[in-house]
């Protein structure tokens, strides 16, 4: 699980790294389905939003497409490391 989503450094965003894997193997996990639009969907709902400018492209030689690999990075107001005073408001 750690290592398809972590939050950032700072603890003010969140990481999948790797679409594919989080969707098959996390997302039923706590979901009915394994569909990520749908998990991004719910995400969206809640206010998440996706970080577009800062969307990491790294060289990943065991990917599939071109040897690159996008991280997904999502952000919440309330929704830092360490404030679970801040969680009723998600």
């Amino acid at each position: 699980f750690a290592l398809n989503r972590q939050r950032t450094n700072d603890g003010e965003m969140f990481t999948i790294k790797n679409e594919e894997i989080f969707a098959s193997n996390i997302i039923p996990h706590y979901f009915d389905h394994k569909q990520f639009k749908s998990f991004a969907r719910q995400l969206n709902f809640y206010n998440f939003r996706k970080i577009t400018s800062t969307t990491m492209c790294i060289r990943n030689p065991q990917a599939k497409n071109d040897g690159n690999s996008n991280y997904l990075m999502y952000h919440h107001n309330s929704f830092k490391r360490g404030r679970t005073d801040l969680l009723s408001k998600v």
